[in-house]
C-alpha cells in the first residue's frame, strides 16, 4: 500500500473552514473501487475528511484511477497477505486512522468455493483488525463493517427480520459474512483497553449509479423483450436500497458513540414483491408485465444444468421482510430515495441505452 498516488495527485483540500474538526479526522476505506466504496470516498472527501483507500494490486491496474474518488490517498496491498510486505503495508494504511470502513470482500457465489470466501471475507477481516491494533495501540478507532442481510438466509417467509433475529445463512457468502461479524465482535470485545469500537451494517441489494450493469439492466432487457417469467407466483418479498441512502447512514455513524457495539439492518424500509417490481419496471418501459411463470424447482434445476448465474436466481427467489426500525431510532436513518422515483429513472435510463 502506497501513501501517495502514482500520478502525483495530492489530497483534495476541503472546501470547509480549516478549523472544521472533520478535516482533522482520517478515514480508511477498503474495497474503495467498488460502487459503494467510490460513492462513500467521494462523499467523505467532499465533507472534509482525510481519506485513505485500500485496494488490491489487481484493482490498481487498468481503470483504477477512474474508479477512486479524487483527493484520496491510495494504499495498495492484499488483505489476505498474498505478497511479502503486505502485512507492513496494511499497518501503514491503518496507522493514525480514526475510522475504518471495511467494504472489501468477495460477494458473488457463482463458481466460488467456501474456502475462498473464508480466506477473503473472514481471514482478510482478521488481518485488518490485527494491523489496526498493531499500528494504533491504545488509540481509539471506529471499525465499521459492511455485512449483508444474507446472514439471515435466503427465505424467511412470515417473519419480520430484526437485528435480533436468528441468523440462518445457507451459502458460502452469507456464512463468511456472519463469521466475519463474529471475528470482529470477539476481537474488539477482548481488547484491553478497549481501543476498537465496532459497528456492523447488514445491507440489502443496492441500486443506483454503479449498480445498473450487469444485473438490473439484464432484468430490464428480459422484461423489455418479453423473455422474463415469474419464478413461482411472484409473491416473494425483496428488499432494496439506493446506494446514496447507504452512504448517508454510513456517514451518520462516523464517530457516533450510539453506533458503537451495534448492528443495523439497512434497506429503504419498504418490502416489495417480485410481481410489484416487475410491474413498475414494465410500466416505465411501456411493455406488458410477464404473463407466464415457472415452477421454482424446475427453474433451479435449469440454473444448475446450464451453469447459469446462481446469485441472480437466489436473489429473485429470496423472500425476506426486513425491519430498519433500529437504524431509524438510533442513527436517525431516513431513506430519501425510492423505487418509484430513482428506480424508475434507472429503468428509463436502460431504455436510452437499449439495443436489440
Amino acid at each position: 500500500m502506497r501513501d501517495r498516488s502514482s500520478d502525483g495527485r495530492s489530497v483534495k483540500k476541503s472546501s470547509h473552514d480549516k478549523t472544521d474538526k472533520k478535516a482533522k479526522k482520517t478515514i480508511l476505506i477498503t474495497g474503495a473501487t467498488s460502487a459503494l466504496g467510490s460513492h462513500l470516498a467521494k462523499r467523505l472527501v467532499e465533507d472534509g475528511y482525510i481519506v485513505r483507500v485500500g485496494v488490491r494490486r489487481q484493482s490498481s491496474e487498468g481503470d483504477f484511477w477512474h474508479r477512486v474518488a479524487a483527493g484520496t490517498i491510495p494504499y495498495i496491498a492484499d488483505l489476505t497477505l498474498k505478497s511479502p510486505g503486505d502485512e507492513r503495508l496494511i499497518e501503514d494504511a491503518c496507522r493514525g486512522v480514526d475510522v475504518i470502513f471495511h467494504l472489501a470482500g468477495l460477494t458473488y457465489e457463482h463458481q466460488t468455493s467456501l474456502d475462498t470466501f473464508l480466506n477473503v471475507n473472514v481471514i482478510g477481516t482478521e488481518n485488518l483488525l490485527n494491523a489496526c491494533l498493531k499500528a494504533n495501540g491504545d488509540k481509539p478507532v471506529h471499525f465499521i463493517y459492511i455485512s449483508s442481510v444474507r446472514v439471515y438466509g435466503r427465505v424467511r417467509r412470515g417473519e419480520v427480520l430484526t437485528e435480533e433475529s436468528q441468523p440462518k445463512p445457507l451459502g458460502p457468502y452469507g456464512r463468511s459474512k456472519l463469521m466475519a461479524e463474529q471475528v470482529i465482535k470477539a476481537c474488539t470485545e477482548s481488547c484491553v483497553p478497549k481501543s476498537i469500537n465496532y459497528t456492523i451494517f447488514r445491507l440489502t441489494q443496492m441500486y443506483g449509479h454503479g449498480y445498473e450493469k450487469p444485473y438490473f439492466f439484464k432484468v430490464f432487457r428480459m422484461l423489455k423483450e418479453r423473455r422474463m417469467k415469474y419464478i413461482g407466483d411472484g409473491s416473494n418479498h425483496l428488499a432494496l436500497v439506493h446506494v446514496d441512502d447507504v452512504v448517508d447512514v454510513l456517514v451518520s455513524s462516523i464517530l457516533n458513540p450510539s453506533a458503537y457495539s451495534n448492528t443495523y439492518n439497512v434497506t429503504d424500509g419498504s418490502s416489495y414483491t417480485v410481481r410489484e417490481l416487475f410491474e413498475k419496471a414494465c410500466k416505465a418501459m411501456d411493455v406488458p408485465p410477464p404473463d407466464k411463470s415457472v415452477n421454482p424447482m424446475v427453474a433451479r434445476a435449469i440454473v444448475k444444468a446450464t451453469n447459469a448465474n446462481k446469485d441472480e436466481f437466489d436473489f429473485l427467489t429470496s423472500d425476506r421482510i426486513i425491519s430498519i426500525s433500529k437504524a431509524k431510532k438510533e442513527l436517525g436513518f431516513s431513506p430519501k430515495r425510492s423505487i418509484d422515483k430513482e428506480g424508475i429513472e434507472m429503468a428509463r435510463d436502460f431504455l436510452s441505452h437499449y439495443r436489440k
